[in-house]
């Protein structure tokens, strides 16, 4: 199977087909298409408010998977896949699943190797998501384009707190420009980190 990205219409498709309430059905089916060995550590706190999977080596077919599973979840609040090795793929994955999903506040990308690809998935989902308060995206080798677009989006993201864009490859032009000019009003100004 070659690495195809996880579409809107997969996840609904996915969403409607024997979901359990606490996803792990779409979990297992979502695994098997995308021949992963599910993960024990996934499956034990997909009921918990804050969901802690650092250092878990998932991998961007590990984390599409994943992804499924948390459409349509309505218990994690928190999310945490630090250091999952996860790529340009596996955060589009994420990135689309947070459109969807309107429960989950905060996230931890980082060191995930999302680079430009995933930075540009991440911008599209801010520009829609109005549930985050709060991503750290740290670790990535975003560049100067990914701070474009991403400054982009938070001129329409009006909800976002905090962003760690801290230890990307970015030039000071970067954050003092691009990300530190993005402005949505009197004290609605995102804390930035970089």
């Amino acid at each position: 199977m070659e690495m195809e990205m996880l579409t809107p219409i997969w996840i609904s498709e996915v969403r409607c087909r024997h979901l359990t309430p606490q996803g792990q059905k779409s979990y297992r089916r979502a695994c098997e298409k995308f021949r992963v060995v599910p993960s024990s550590a996934f499956l034990r706190q997909i009921q918990s408010s804050e969901m802690l999977l650092m250092h878990r080596s998932l991998g961007p077919q590990g984390t599409k998977a994943l992804a499924v599973a948390l459409v349509t979840n309505t218990s994690v609040l928190k999310l945490n896949l630090r250091d999952n090795w996860m790529e340009g793929m596996g955060g589009a994955a994420i990135a689309e699943m947070l459109k969807e999903n309107c429960y989950i506040t905060e996230v931890d990308l980082s060191d995930n190797n999302l680079g430009d690809r995933g930075a540009d998935a991440v911008a599209d989902m801010l520009q829609r998501n109005s549930t985050l308060v709060e991503i750290s995206l740290s670790g990535n080798d975003f560049t100067d384009e990914a701070a474009e677009r991403l400054s982009q989006a938070l001129t329409v993201n009006t909800r976002l707190q905090h962003l760690d864009l801290s230890h990307n490859a970015l030039a000071e032009r970067a954050g003092s420009a691009d990300l530190r000019q993005t402005r949505r009003g009197p004290g609605n100004v995102p804390t930035l980190h970089q």
